[in-house]
């Protein structure tokens, strides 16, 4: 007789539905949600929610916690940040099984007095093709952890305990600057600074406070990764102090190309001059950044223009220059975008797509493209009708920091500076490879994610460290 047909195991319900819970401050709940580790606070406060509301405790997974996000920033290293003094009530987000929307709205009047004060509901999310930020499938904001699962990092830490950390690289960060207590937080080694002309003008209004800018989210991620590379700082990005204080400034795009120039002719003077001395440590380039809208008097898609010829002449002396893809991509484009540098074969634009570079757009932690990450192929020379394949690759964004939920990474910025750590690490091992021949190794060895082939979202692949390494 045939054998009995195994029972197929009952699948887990569907948790697609955001679910936001309005808590009142009490001392019992606070010791869990402050907790310094995201994942271990989320756990607390699942638990906490379990105990005080019996419909919560059943054993079948109806909820989950996706994050905290009032929960306040943990940065402080002893004592309980003193916002939290100030704090009445703390918004928790679930996710749900649709079909428990019911048993949710009826919390505030169910749960024990002091325990639950309000809900809020968002639509049930749809499966896509690609992602925003503002309708994610599953966590928002996924953790770093996974991030670097998605691109193998356990392989930097290598055979019989050696590692790959940077040691004895150079990277140029070209951002928005890091001040004196950002570079203390980090805890890294640095070398040369130089200032863009805005940073110079505000040199003597310094805050007394750290900033904890564009800058000091892009060298957290060579922190993690690449954590004893030498950092020089290039300050030219517009921070997020000048544009507070003056909020109507906008970015005038000839001015900030000629900072860029005057950045991209500093470090190929000083990387001359550190060969001349005998120094022939590697050079990564860090660029987090890109142009947003063309404007008509500038020939920056040509390779002739001036700051093209010049970050081709850092690549000639076998830096390995990596730049963000741009955040102009066809859906939740960056606001800043210009009409028609949006979408397929328009938003990666000038440097962004010159041919010596590693462009790099951005996916989720799973793989999922962000449907905000510039598409190519890029039109370096359009005159010339040289459609170039970029972006070269892809690497995860859209993530937080596992100890603390307010330090988010996201953006092609994010995707570029995990890139460039992985290259600087890299590098330590692999000093003296071309930089053309690491370039295209990185793109070969690209985990195909969609296609066989390159495609303009999310090019050859994403980063994978373990595909990599031997090279």
């Amino acid at each position: 007789m045939p054998e009995n047909p195994k029972p197929k195991p009952k699948q887990k319900p569907k948790l697609t539905q955001r679910v936001y819970l309005l808590l009142p401050k009490r001392d019992d709940l606070l010791e869990r949600y402050t907790l310094a580790d995201e994942t271990v606070a989320r756990a607390k406060v699942t638990d906490w929610l379990k105990s005080r509301i019996p419909s919560l405790a059943s054993s079948r997974p109806i909820f989950e916690i996706v994050s905290l996000p009032s929960r306040p920033s943990v940065m402080m290293d002893n004592g309980r940040h003193p916002i939290i003094a100030f704090v009445h009530e703390l918004v928790v987000t679930l996710l749900i099984n649709p079909r428990q929307t019911q048993l949710f709205q009826s919390l505030p009047s169910v749960a024990p007095t002091n325990t639950v004060t309000a809900f809020g509901f968002d639509a049930p999310v749809r499966l896509s093709n690609h992602w925003t930020g503002g309708i994610g499938l599953g966590h928002v904001y996924s953790t770093r952890t996974r991030a670097e699962r998605l691109i193998g990092r356990n392989a930097l830490s290598g055979p019989n305990g050696t590692a790959l950390t940077g040691q004895g690289v150079n990277v140029a960060l070209i951002d928005s600057g890091l001040d004196a207590i950002e570079r203390q937080h980090l805890g890294m080694n640095f070398g040369h600074t130089h200032f863009g002309s805005e940073h110079i003008i505000s040199l003597s209004n310094a805050p007394a406070a750290p900033r904890y800018d564009h800058a000091f989210t892009m060298a957290r991620n060579f922190k993690k990764i690449a954590p004893h590379v030498t950092i020089h700082d290039y300050a030219v990005l517009p921070s997020r102090q000048s544009k507070a204080l003056i909020p109507s400034m906008g970015i005038r795009l000839p001015a900030f190309l000629s900072d860029m120039m005057v950045a991209y002719i500093t470090l190929q003077a000083h990387i001359l001059w550190r060969h001349s001395l005998g120094d022939k440590a590697p050079w990564v380039v860090c660029n987090a950044w890109s142009v947003y809208k063309r404007v008509p008097t500038i020939s920056i898609d040509t390779l002739s223009d001036p700051l093209n010829a010049r970050i081709r002449d850092v690549a000639f002396l076998n830096a390995d220059i990596i730049f963000c893809a741009g955040n102009g991509g066809q859906f939740g484009n960056d606001p800043r975008s210009g009409a028609n540098d949006r979408g397929p074969k328009r938003s990666i634009i000038g440097p962004n797509g010159h041919p010596d570079v590693i462009t790099v757009g951005s996916v989720r932690t799973d793989g999922g493209w962000i449907g905000s990450s510039s598409q190519g192929p890029g039109i370096m020379d359009p005159q010339q009708l040289q459609a170039i394949q970029k972006p070269d690759i892809v690497a995860p964004s859209d993530f937080i920091e596992n100890e603390d939920a307010s330090q988010l990474n996201t953006g092609t910025s994010t995707a570029c500076a995990v890139t460039a750590a992985v290259v600087a690490a890299i590098r330590e091992g692999w000093p003296l490879m071309q930089r053309a021949a690491l370039k295209q190794v990185i793109i070969a060895k690209a985990k195909k994610m969609n296609s066989t082939g390159w495609n303009n979202r999310t090019g050859h692949g994403v980063l994978d460290i373990e595909a990599l390494l031997p090279l």
